[in-house]
């Protein structure tokens, strides 16, 4: 087990924020699992082999295939050798990610403390109808998977989220104006037919990460394919500011959608997924989930408006900082 683990849980939490975002924010980015029957596949023996560095943490084998089959099963895909290797690459940079954000956010004296962390895992487990939080670990063990994987997520996500709160709250600025067009924008809109839009996007900066963002991309449509859930897969490997939030980019009209996007919605159905979009900035997959036309939707309420407006914001500076963070950082990928 990683030791850094282990150190990172013996210092208080210094940063505080709104109850409010604090309740939000612990029922989002976390794995909803789908709580079905596997078998372990892999023999003990390479379990601690390096596969990454970044800066001063590692990433083993053991880390890899732990988080690995927690994705699979939270996105309802079988656990097999063939499924894990579809996923191998993009476990292995959100583990790199995970170390990146609680190592800097410690550094900021900012880390998460275990009542903290089981706060989260104890709504984790009653989302997925067990009783406890230990009947919940329980299953988890039973399934194969080391409880240690979701709490290490659990753990990065809140460190991350109180750096930034700490770091960019101030730069957020939900105005009254803002939200009174929100709303009124919601009003004009309610004879238009609406559907339920989800997204999953990969960022393209450079050649490199072209080549490796379509094939990442062709192995979530794959996934797809087989049954996989569009907004688990979001959770997990989407680097768009909703992917938070399973992808889920609302309610939304034709004309709320980017111009350049339109086309590739108006004939989608409900149900059903794009082909990948290449787009200048990224790849991107959509899925229509919905749709409603002619119904009585109630207003949002302003506090709800000014809560997704502000949550919008703050996820915007947090991919900002983790692309800074990456940039600067020491990692070394041993595969």
């Amino acid at each position: 087990m990683n030791i850094l683990r282990t150190i990172a849980q013996l210092s208080a939490l210094k940063v505080r924020m709104p109850q409010w975002l604090l309740l939000k924010c612990l029922m989002v980015g976390t794995a909803v699992l789908l709580l079905s029957q596997t078998t372990p596949i892999f023999a003990q023996s390479s379990e601690q082999k390096i596969l990454a560095r970044a800066n001063d943490s590692i990433v083993t084998e053991y880390d890899l295939i732990a988080r690995s089959r927690l994705i699979l099963e939270s996105a309802n895909i079988k656990v097999n050798k063939q499924s894990l290797a579809e996923i191998r690459s993009q476990a292995l940079r959100q583990l790199i990610d995970e170390q990146l954000q609680m190592s800097h956010a410690g550094k900021y004296d900012i880390i998460p403390t275990n009542a903290e962390v089981t706060q989260s895992l104890t709504t984790i487990a009653k989302r997925n109808n067990s009783d406890t939080l230990d009947k919940f670990e329980t299953t988890l063990r039973g399934k194969g998977i080391d409880p240690d994987t979701l709490r290490t997520q659990v753990r990065a996500k809140i460190a991350w989220r109180d750096y930034v709160v700490a770091m960019y709250r101030e730069q957020v600025d939900v105005s009254d104006e803002l939200i009174a067009s929100e709303i009124a924008k919601f009003e004009n809109q309610q004879s238009e037919k609406q559907i339920r839009l989800f997204e999953i996007f990969l960022p393209i900066n450079d050649a490199t990460e072209e080549k490796q963002a379509i094939t990442d991309i062709k192995s979530i449509e794959r996934l797809l394919n087989q049954g996989a859930k569009f907004s688990s897969l979001a959770r997990n490997f989407s680097k768009s500011n909703s992917a938070s939030a399973g992808g889920d980019l609302g309610w939304l009209t034709i004309n709320q959608i980017t111009p350049n996007l339109q086309k590739f919605v108006r004939d989608m159905s409900k149900n059903s997924y794009s082909q990948p979009i290449r787009l200048r900035e990224g790849v991107l997959l959509l899925h229509v989930s919905d749709d409603r036309q002619g119904e009585t939707i109630p207003t949002p309420a302003y506090e709800d408006v000014r809560d997704k407006l502000f949550e919008k914001q703050m996820q915007t500076l947090s991919a900002r900082g983790l692309r800074d963070l990456r940039k600067t950082a020491l990692i070394e990928i041993r595969e």
